[in-house]
């Protein structure tokens, strides 16, 4: 089970670091998530932009709070997903989602706003 703590489930990249070598390498890192013998479970809780989108989307199933948001803010600068959110993005939910959050018409929104059905279950508190 991966959660976050506070008001954020994972916040994603920091604008600042943009360039600079990180570690662990975030494509790596949803690799070995997604091809782990044991499931991964993402539950959040808050806001989930960008790199933690991407992450959510690695993980097996997913748990949500009603209030968490999610996003990929970076196309809103122009940035494409550094991990390549955008490609499992229309496999997981409805098409106008994907494109709307693809091309910055929405920069966040609330989980349930389209119902997606890949959300496996909803918490009723901030994990």
């Amino acid at each position: 089970m991966l959660t976050g703590r506070g008001r954020a489930f994972v916040g994603g990249a920091d604008i600042r670091e943009l360039g600079q070598p990180l570690t662990p390498f975030l494509p790596d890192l949803l690799a070995a998530i997604e091809g782990a013998p044991m499931p991964w479970i993402a539950a959040i809780g808050g806001v989930a932009p960008g790199g933690g989108l991407e992450l959510a989307m690695a993980c097996r199933a997913r748990i949500a709070t009603a209030g968490a948001r999610l996003g990929l803010p970076e196309v809103g600068l122009g940035i494409i997903p550094g991990s390549g959110g955008t490609v499992p993005l229309p496999l997981l939910v409805p098409m106008a989602a994907a494109i709307a959050l693809a091309t910055g018409a929405s920069r966040s929104a609330p989980i349930g706003r389209w119902l997606w059905g890949w959300w496996t279950g909803w918490l009723p508190v901030i994990c």
